[in-house]
Formats: C-alpha cells, sequence, structure tokens
C-alpha cells in the first residue's frame, strides 16, 4: 500500500509539474497563434502517459503483492 501511495504522490508531482509547464507557456502559444487546445491534448496525452508509467511500475514491482484470498 505504500508503494501505491508513493507512486500516487509521485503521479501527483509529475502532472503538477507538466500543468505549470502548460501554463507558463499559453501566452506564448497564443502569442504564435497556436490554439489553446493543442496544450489541452498534450496534457491529455500527459495524463494518460502518466498513468500508464505508474500502472508498469506498480505491476513490475517486485515487492507490490497482488495476491487474493479466496
Amino acid at each position: 500500500i505504500t508503494m501505491l501511495s508513493n507512486s500516487n504522490t509521485v503521479s501527483k508531482l509529475y502532472m503538477s509539474v507538466i500543468d505549470d509547464v502548460i501554463e507558463s507557456v499559453r501566452e506564448l502559444f497564443q502569442d504564435e497563434g497556436i490554439e489553446d487546445r493543442v496544450l489541452e491534448d498534450l496534457r491529455q496525452i500527459n495524463s494518460y502517459f502518466c498513468q500508464k508509467v505508474v500502472l508498469t511500475w506498480i505491476v513490475t514491482s517486485p515487492s507490490v503483492s497482488l495476491e487474493r484470498s479466496f
């Protein structure tokens, strides 16, 4: 459970950094005539990527037990 919590914290931190970068370049993109939709697409791609990385890390981590009790 601790590893899941840690991965969630890392994921949130990573998303926060990406969101900050996207917001800091928004005006530059607008000045160049690039639509806001491009930045929102980047945000969605990042979210998808981050979820996949966390899931891969959880599944491949040897210290996470995924056993079920019957």
